[in-house]
This record gives structure tokens, C-alpha cells and sequence, in this order.
């Protein structure tokens, strides 16, 4: 009997030191001390507080492109371009002007022509230009060749600008080995008042031709545009 009461407070014994060492909650904590939770993450749904995962973050705004100014210039391509009627007018052509526009992405041969318009125009790149109408080669510096002939005569042949010398097949009307495309302007004759240049390029690029009167001059406007 007294076996069995010792063995009776042995049991009570070891329950009541278990209970202590794992606190009330069963983890193993300061005895009445509650277990801690995980703090929620409180995000808004619709007007309400809601429970869930952390919202992801946002996205970063998309790039702003800028716009490729030389986009019009290299969209032009490099075939032949003719304009304007097939007779040739009298009215003769006594200049030649160059310009940059690098904002632009081109250069500029302008032919100013005494006169008014329309005017015709044919303008190709060709292996090498010949002169009209001896049929003489004219070489240009670049890696490319441009053959423009304008349906006029030039001021040789009338009494524009009498003091001034006639160009000469081959005389260098304009050279730089600075600009972006062109390179050489050489006057190539003139024949049955149409009038021909050789204009050397960097390398075969993009072109533009148009005409544009101003007054008493009518302008017929070469571009051609810089290498990408």
C-alpha cells in the first residue's frame, strides 16, 4: 500500500515538472508568458484592410525614346531621280552653292539658275562621270559618283555675270575632306543647254532632289544625306 501511494507521487511529481518547463502554451517559454505571433502585413483592397503578402513593387515607367533626326535623311533612298519637263529652258545656270546642316543629317548642293521654272533634272550615281558632249571621263574624290545634269544652260553661253571666266570641263567648283558626304563638285560641260556636274561622295548614300523659286531665281536643291 505504501508502495503504491510513493509511486503515485512520483507520477503527480514528474507531471507537475513537465508542465513547468514547457510553459502553458507548450513552448518551451516563461511560464504565462503567451507565444509570439507573426505581425501581419495589413495591405488595402477595395476600401478595405486586408491580411496578405507584401505587395511587389512597382514597375520602373517605361524609357522615353528619343527620335532619330536622321531618320527622314536615310528613309530616301539612292535611285535615280528625274523631274521637271524634257525641254531644256534658256535661262542660264550660274552658280554653285554647298551647305551643311548636320542637325539635319545632310548636305546641300545648290544650282541657282537666272530664271523661272519648272526646270528638268535628271540626277544618278554612275561609275564615273563623262563629260558632256566630249564624253571625257570626270573623276571626283569619294567612294561614289554622282551625275547631275540640269535641263539649262549655263551662264556661258549668255550675258550673266559677263565678267566672269566660263567654267572649264573639270574645274573644281567645291572640295572638303571635312563634311560628312560630300566631297568634290566638278563641272562636267554643258551641251544643247543641258549642263552637267560630277559631284564626288564619301560613299553611296541617300539623296534628295527638289526645285524652289525665290523671285527671279529658280533653285534646283541636291541633299544628300550623312552615312549612318
Amino acid at each position: 500500500m505504501r508502495a503504491t501511494s510513493r509511486r503515485v507521487a512520483s507520477v503527480a511529481l514528474l507531471a507537475a515538472l513537465t508542465a513547468t518547463a514547457c510553459g502553458p502554451n507548450g513552448t518551451g517559454g516563461t511560464p504565462g508568458a503567451p507565444s509570439k505571433a507573426p505581425t501581419p502585413i495589413v495591405t488595402a483592397s477595395g476600401g478595405r484592410a486586408t491580411t496578405g503578402p507584401a505587395a511587389p513593387t512597382a514597375s520602373a515607367a517605361p524609357r522615353t525614346t528619343t527620335p532619330d533626326r536622321c531618320l527622314a535623311a536615310r528613309q530616301w533612298g539612292t535611285g535615280t531621280r528625274s523631274g521637271g519637263p524634257d525641254a531644256p529652258i534658256q535661262d542660264p545656270l550660274y552658280n554653285v552653292r554647298a551647305g551643311r546642316h548636320d542637325d539635319q543629317c545632310f548636305d546641300q548642293l545648290t544650282f541657282d539658275i537666272n530664271g523661272y521654272g519648272p526646270v528638268g533634272y535628271v540626277v544618278r550615281y554612275v561609275p564615273v562621270v563623262r563629260a558632256d558632249a566630249s564624253d571625257k571621263p570626270v573623276p571626283v574624290n569619294g567612294g561614289a559618283a554622282l551625275q547631275v545634269t540640269i535641263r539649262a544652260p549655263d551662264y556661258s553661253t549668255s550675258e550673266h555675270h559677263p565678267w566672269r571666266e566660263p567654267w572649264r570641263v573639270g574645274q573644281v567648283l567645291f572640295e572638303s575632306n571635312q563634311w560628312q558626304s560630300l566631297r568634290q563638285v566638278k563641272f562636267a560641260g554643258t551641251f544643247e543647254a543641258h549642263t552637267t556636274f560630277a559631284v564626288g561622295i564619301r560613299t553611296k548614300v541617300p539623296f534628295q532632289v527638289s526645285t524652289w523659286q525665290d523671285g527671279g531665281t529658280l533653285h534646283v536643291i541636291l541633299k544628300t544625306a550623312h552615312p549612318s
